[in-house]
C-alpha cells in the first residue's frame, strides 16, 4: 500500500508522502504453520484466542501505564539528580519532538539490531509477525521492525509530519499508548486475515500504527487538503484521499496482493475510527479509575 499523503501542521494542509506496512518474503526462519491442522483446543487458543487477549491487555496496559509515568513521572524525577540531568539532555535534544524522537529511536535501534548477521533468526522470529506458533509478543515488536532502509525512512517521515497534530488531537499523555495500540491491533488483524487465506508471508513495519494516526488526524480535520505525489498543484479533501486509499488496501486485501499487508493498513485505520467513537471515553473512565486507586502526590 502506498499513502500518498502527508500533513504538514505549520501550514495547516496535507502533502504528498508515503506509508508502508511490508509483507516480507525473506528473512524467513522454519516456520511451524499448523493453522490448518490445529488438532485441539490448545492449538486453537494459541491461534485464535491469545493473539486477541494479547492485544487486548496491550491496549488497555498501554494507556494505564502512560498515564501514570506522564502524571507521577515529574513526581520522580523531581527525588533524583540523575533523571532530572537525563530529562533535561532529552529535552535539550528532541525539544518538541520528543514523543516522535522516542518512537524514532526505538526504530532505528531496531534497524540496526538486523544487521547484525548473529541476530538475524532471532529477529526474524521474534521481530516478524505471522501466525506459526511464535510467541505473540511479536505482534508488538514487529510494529518497530524494519529490514530495509526506504522502509524505515518513508515510515518514519510520514509519521514526523502527522505527529504534532496528532499530539495536539489526542493529548501528549495519549499519543504513545495509541501508537502502540494501533500497532498492535492492525497485527491482529494481519493475523486473523492470514489465518483466513492460510498464506503466512512474515509482517513487518509501523505503518499500521502510522495509517491509525493518519485517519485520526484526518478525522479531526476533515477540511484540510491533500496534494496527491502526481498532481502537486491540485488540492484534494482530506476525506477523498483517506477513503482512496483505504479503497486501494480494501481491493489489495480481496485481490490477495501480497507486496503490502493491506489487513494492516486497515486494522490500524479501523482502530483510529473506534478510538475515535468508542474507545476514547473509556480511555477516561480508565484513568478516572486509575486516579482514585493511585495515592496522593506528596
Amino acid at each position: 500500500m502506498i499513502t500518498v499523503l502527508k500533513f504538514c501542521s505549520r501550514s495547516g494542509v496535507l502533502c504528498q508522502g508515503l506509508s508502508f506496512r511490508k509483507a516480507s518474503r525473506f528473512l524467513n526462519v522454519t516456520y511451524r504453520p499448523y493453522t490448518s491442522r490445529a488438532r485441539n483446543i490448545k492449538d486453537k487458543l494459541d491461534l485464535y484466542v491469545k493473539p486477541l487477549a494479547f492485544t487486548t491487555m496491550v491496549c488497555t496496559g498501554s494507556f494505564c501505564l502512560s498515564y501514570v509515568c506522564y502524571w507521577r513521572g515529574r513526581e520522580w524525577v523531581r527525588h533524583s539528580d540523575t533523571l532530572i540531568k537525563a530529562w533535561r539532555w532529552w529535552d535539550h535534544v528532541a525539544g518538541k519532538e520528543k514523543i516522535f524522537c522516542g518512537i524514532l529511536l526505538v526504530n532505528t535501534m531496531v534497524f540496526c539490531m538486523w544487521r547484525f548477521p548473529p541476530m538475524q533468526r532471532s529477529m526474524a522470529w521474534y521481530f516478524q509477525s505471522v501466525p506459526d506458533g511464535r510467541p505473540v509478543i511479536s505482534m508488538l515488536l514487529s510494529c518497530f521492525s524494519h529490514y530495509e532502509f526506504w522502509h524505515i525512512s518513508i515510515n518514519m517521515f510520514v509519521l514526523w509530519s502527522f505527529m504534532p497534530a496528532f499530539e495536539k488531537i489526542v493529548g501528549s499523555d495519549n499519543a504513545v499508548p495509541f501508537f502502540i495500540s494501533a500497532g498492535v491491533f492492525s497485527s491482529l488483524m494481519s493475523h486473523y486475515n492470514a489465518l483466513l487465506r492460510k498464506d503466512f508471508i512474515p509482517s513487518r513495519g509501523a505503518s499500521g500504527a502510522i495509517m491509525g494516526v493518519i485517519t485520526a488526524v484526518i478525522a479531526h480535520s476533515p477540511d484540510a487538503s491533500v496534494y496527491l505525489i502526481f498532481l502537486p498543484f491540485v488540492p484534494i479533501p482530506a476525506v477523498w484521499a483517506l477513503g482512496g486509499v483505504i479503497t486501494l488496501d480494501l481491493v489489495g486485501l480481496i485481490r490477495g496482493w501480497k507486496v503490502f499487508d493491506h489487513a494492516a493498513h486497515l486494522g490500524g485505520v479501523l482502530f483510529a475510527l473506534l478510538y475515535d467513537q468508542v474507545f476514547s471515553a473509556e480511555v477516561v473512565k480508565l484513568k478516572r479509575m486509575i486516579k482514585k486507586l493511585l495515592p496522593p502526590s506528596r
